[in-house]
């Protein structure tokens, strides 16, 4: 079974919603990290590093640049992942 994390940035949550609406994909893996449902408070090593959201501060930048020396695998998640979404036109 891998470990699995999701770095929220800046977002509205939606795709963290639809994450874990993912039940059989999301049975298979364990949910190591994801500020929305766990208490975890430092990112641990993991298999899959989901990133959510875009980087619009120098917050996001600092998180993300730490999260991703965590992961083996790092994905995009979503439009605002992907190429900024709705916040960025």
């Amino acid at each position: 079974m891998k470990n699995f994390a999701v770095l929220q940035l800046s977002s509205c949550a939606g795709c963290e919603v639809a994450l874990l609406n993912a039940e059989d994909w999301i049975d298979t893996h364990r949910l190591t990290y994801m500020p929305l449902v766990t208490s975890a408070h430092e990112l641990p090593e993991v298999d899959v590093l989901f990133v959510s959201g875009s980087v619009r501060n120098d917050e996001d930048l600092h998180h993300l640049r730490t999260a991703v020396r965590r992961a083996r695998e790092v994905w995009a998640v979503g439009t605002c992942a992907i190429s900024g979404g709705v916040a960025h036109l």
